[in-house]
């Protein structure tokens, strides 16, 4: 889950700040196990920067059928 989640949160975070600078204000962070193994394979995230609109992610990898990854502005 690691390097899928970190991947879509790096997205998130430069579309909403394409200039790096701006403070995050807030971040809340949940992570789930829908299957038993040893990692996460469910994580959602909610980050709010100082002066745009909250950043919300949510990736699992519990899905029976892959799709294309989907980014609304």
């Amino acid at each position: 889950m690691t390097n899928p989640f970190a991947h879509g949160v790096a997205l998130a975070l430069r579309l909403a700040d394409s200039s790096g600078t701006r403070p995050i204000t807030s971040a809340r962070f949940e992570s789930f196990h829908a299957y038993p193994i040893e990692t996460d394979d469910t994580a959602g995230a909610r980050i709010e920067l100082e002066g745009a609109a909250p950043v919300t992610v949510a990736v699992t990898l519990c899905v029976p059928t892959v799709r294309a990854v989907v980014v609304m502005l």
